[in-house]
């Protein structure tokens, strides 16, 4: 008995210790987040980021060192970091970023000695560096801790704090086809000015809020409307006042979390923006420490948050957020195939019990949360029972999928957790 007990517990706290704990994956009905690789480079706070295409991109910022010039892109589909060319001209802080399907741009940000008003593009094609322009227009002045977010051909720059502690509410968009700047003066309302703001665009709208000034932290939230060139505040962000705080869109929704609170406390919760209703929903608690000066990116419907200054100083820990099935990845479906996967969660040792019904033969598939084919299994009948070893996999959600032919019968969710 005593045996057997012991045994029951073990079983028992290996359950619980997959379902939550938090450094492996946590869930709710509003999203899913996973622990990928470390980003490449050292610990960091005030980084930047952007995705082009299949891949993300981290660099800059400061370390233990001072502020290093290296970048890295992230490959999901591997989960690996490699390095890219080295950002030219020197390491800063606090530099905005906005991408396109063809390149990522960086500018802005503090040198230890200068506030920048400047603009490099990156093209991954050739793995270089071009620079765009050395000084803004006149009228929009350099700075660093800045927000960007892009709409179309347009990549759009406000917010921010420069020379003499000078907060800025002003809007600057750059045509990354014709390379050229324009300012922007919005003729309603504006923002107050303020540094350590976030910003994310959503359905050809872009949106800006929190951030901090000499005396106010704020939970306001801002939708910009390019084609009427005006901003309209939102409902207010569904958290505490804050800075520091990232931000990104997938799935239809905004998403805002972490940041340093007016009670200097580094926080760990996520909040969704539905810009239909105008209204925010706590998602769940992001699973790392609590931080500010993190950085976020997306991929294939997917957001990558990491990096950034915690209670114990910088780091470098990442994780993936996706929301659901409602992120790239496909519902539950039931044609005319049946199925069931258990245990799940499982060790990556698992049986499928599948009928086919109408059809002769198939196939069952193994896919990791990116698509990424893991393996590949006939099934010679109609009905049967497939015992399956993928005990090497990681930590994670996987899918299944049964095929006949062209046709997708059956596709289905499970965990693996050791």
């Amino acid at each position: 008995m005593r045996t057997f007990h012991s045994k029951a517990i073990t079983v028992l706290a290996l359950m619980l210790s997959f379902l939550f704990n938090t450094a492996t994956i946590a869930s709710n009905n509003l999203g899913f987040w996973t622990r990928v690789a470390d980003f490449g480079g050292s610990a960091r706070q005030f980084a930047t980021a952007f995705s082009i295409d299949t891949l993300g991109y981290v660099g800059l910022g400061g370390d233990s060192t001072g502020m290093p010039t290296d970048f890295w892109n992230y490959y999901p589909a591997t989960d690996t970091w490699s390095t890219i060319h080295p950002f030219p001209l020197g390491g800063r802080t606090s530099p905005i970023a906005f991408s396109n399907n063809s390149f990522g741009y960086v500018g802005s940000g503090y040198d230890s000695s200068y506030f920048k008003g400047d603009l490099f593009r990156y093209n991954p094609a050739v793995d270089s560096w071009f620079y765009v322009v050395g000084n803004w227009l006149g009228s929009f002045p350099a700075r660093t801790e800045a927000v960007a977010f892009a709409i179309g051909d347009l990549g759009y720059i406000t917010t921010g704090v420069g020379g003499a502690s000078v907060y800025y509410n002003d809007l600057m968009h750059y045509s990354m086809s014709s390379d050229t700047f324009a300012i922007r003066t919005p003729g309603n309302t504006l923002p107050n000015p303020r540094f350590g703001a976030v910003a994310f665009s959503l359905n050809g709208y872009g949106y800006m809020g929190l951030g901090i000034d000499d005396s106010t932290y704020y939970n306001d939230f801002w939708k910009y409307d390019p084609i009427g060139n005006a901003w309209t505040q939102e409902a207010d962000f569904g958290g505490t006042p804050r800075f520091g705080s990232v931000a990104f869109s997938v799935c239809n929704y905004g998403y805002v979390g972490l940041g340093e609170d007016l009670n200097s406390t580094y926080r760990q919760d996520f909040w969704r923006y539905d810009p239909t209703s105008n209204s925010w929903t706590f998602q769940n608690h992001f699973p790392g420490t609590g931080r500010r000066s993190a950085v976020a990116f997306t991929v294939n419907n997917m957001a990558y948050i990491g990096t950034g200054w915690d209670a114990n100083g910088r780091t470098k820990d990442f994780y993936r957020f996706s929301c659901d099935s409602t992120s790239g990845i496909p519902d539950i479906t039931q044609n005319s195939a049946s199925s069931a996967l258990f245990p799940n969660p499982n060790n990556g040792c698992f049986e499928v019990e599948y009928d086919l019904q109408n059809q002769n033969f198939g196939e069952l598939i193994v896919t990791d949360i990116n698509g990424k084919n893991i393996a590949t299994y006939p099934l010679p009948n109609s009905k049967g029972n497939l015992k399956i070893n993928q005990s090497g996999l990681k930590n994670g959600i996987y899918f299944y999928s049964i095929k006949s032919g062209n046709s997708t019968l059956k596709t289905g969710r499970f965990f693996i957790g050791n």
